[in-house]
């Protein structure tokens, strides 16, 4: 009964959460969805297909270092696209400092792809830039001004001791 009422609340959605495909996967394959999400890691372009990584997980939608702290795992679903969808100006994927671009995708949903060695993904036929990739202002956690100031105490630590060291004459 809960597998026909998730799906029935899914169903009335129009994009579909990458939880929900990685929840049931069998029953999912084969259908057409809409995923929404960033893009991280690497653009892999191979012949005349892109692949990408698009997380939905709560950090596309804020990322780590724009909240209080952490929430949740790191979810998300690889995507194969018609390398004539994928627009170079989406910018580069999401990656430590760089928050991706949020795109959205429609296409099947393939569960362990005989055809690509047992993968799973979605095999897209659309694709649209919902937001922009951006920097990501990074806060300022720097260790690098405290190893100075500790290097610089025990310099002058060092030449006190060596400056008050008694000084003896054989006579």
């Amino acid at each position: 009964m809960m597998k026909l009422l998730a799906a029935a609340v899914v169903a009335v959605l129009s994009v579909v959460p990458v939880s929900e495909l990685d929840r049931d996967p069998d029953s999912w394959s084969g259908r057409e969805v809409t995923v929404a999400g960033e893009i991280i890691g690497d653009y892999s372009v191979r012949g005349d297909v892109v692949w990408f990584q698009l997380n939905d997980d709560p950090y596309s939608a804020v990322p780590l270092e724009e909240r209080d702290g952490p929430a949740g795992g790191n979810v998300g679903i690889g995507v194969r696209i018609p390398r004539e969808l994928w627009q170079p100006d989406w910018g580069g994927p999401g990656r430590y400092g760089v928050r991706g671009p949020i795109v959205e995708v429609t296409g099947t949903f393939l569960h362990n792809s005989p055809a690509e060695q047992g993968e799973t993904f979605i095999d897209a036929h659309a694709a649209s830039l919902v937001e922009a990739g951006r920097p990501i202002e990074q806060p300022s956690t720097s260790p690098g001004p405290a190893i100075v100031g500790v290097v610089l105490g025990a310099i002058g630590i060092v030449l006190y001791r060596f400056g008050r060291r008694p000084t003896y004459r054989r006579v």
